[in-house]
C-alpha cells in the first residue's frame, strides 16, 4: 500500500482484463486500513494514480463519501466472446 496523505492509504494491483490489462485501486483510512473506502479501475497505472488522487481530494473536502468510482475513460469497446462460445 501506498501512502496517499495522512489519512488515506492506496493500493493498486494489475489484472489481465481480456486481451488487455487493467489496474485496479482502492482507498483505505490509514489508521483502520481493513476499512474499503473507495475503489476504482482505469486501463493504466499512471491513470489509476491520477483517479486516486482526485478521489482523495474529494474525500478530503468532504465532497464525497466514497465507494465506487466510475471509470473516467472510455470503456474496452472491443469484447472477446467468452471461451464457452469456441
Amino acid at each position: 500500500m501506498e501512502k496517499v496523505n495522512k489519512s488515506y492509504v492506496a493500493s493498486f494491483d494489475v489484472e489481465a482484463f481480456h486481451d488487455r490489462s487493467r489496474c485496479h485501486w482502492t482507498i483505505c483510512r490509514a489508521d483502520n486500513t481493513e476499512e474499503l473506502v473507495s475503489w476504482g479501475h482505469e486501463p493504466t497505472r499512471e491513470l489509476a494514480e491520477a483517479a486516486v488522487e482526485k478521489e482523495v481530494q474529494l474525500l478530503s473536502s468532504g465532497m464525497t463519501q466514497g465507494g465506487q468510482v466510475v471509470s473516467a475513460t472510455k470503456p474496452f469497446t472491443r469484447r472477446r466472446p467468452p471461451d464457452w462460445c469456441y
